[in-house]
């Protein structure tokens, strides 16, 4: 065989063993990019999806806490109620009690002022030492 035939067989093998590798190079950077991408979009899914169920949490929080603010002032103003009933019966109460101490005084007045001129001071002396 002539030498420069087999070298042109040889560049000829060589030339197509480079094509093959450069294929398989682009082949294979295009499987990395579309798998980079793949993954990349998988990720951003997925941090989304983290997202989403974070932002309902809190919404579901902000909702029971919202909830829980309501009862406690719905709580609060029975307890304002109550205790304005509690403050107006007590008020009744004392002055029921008042009314009766009155009433007594009164009374042990009338039964004095009956019986004063039974008494041996004088008006006059009674002015005196009350002064």
């Amino acid at each position: 065989l002539n030498p420069s035939v087999l070298a042109k067989i040889y560049n000829h093998q060589r030339a197509h063993y480079k094509r093959a590798v450069s294929s398989l190079r682009k082949q294979y950077f295009a499987e990395l990019t579309a798998r980079r991408e793949r993954d990349r979009r998988i990720k951003a899914a997925e941090e989304a999806k983290l997202r989403r169920e974070t932002l309902e949490r809190r919404r579901l929080k902000a909702m029971r806490s919202a909830e829980n603010a309501r009862r406690q002032l719905e709580k609060q103003e029975a307890r304002r109620i109550e205790w304005e009933a509690d403050l107006a019966l007590t008020q009744r109460e004392r002055d029921a009690k008042k009314e009766l101490y009155k009433k007594a005084r009164q009374k042990i007045v009338d039964e004095l002022e009956a019986e004063c001129h039974l008494w041996l001071t004088t008006p006059a002396e009674v002015e005196r030492a009350l002064r």
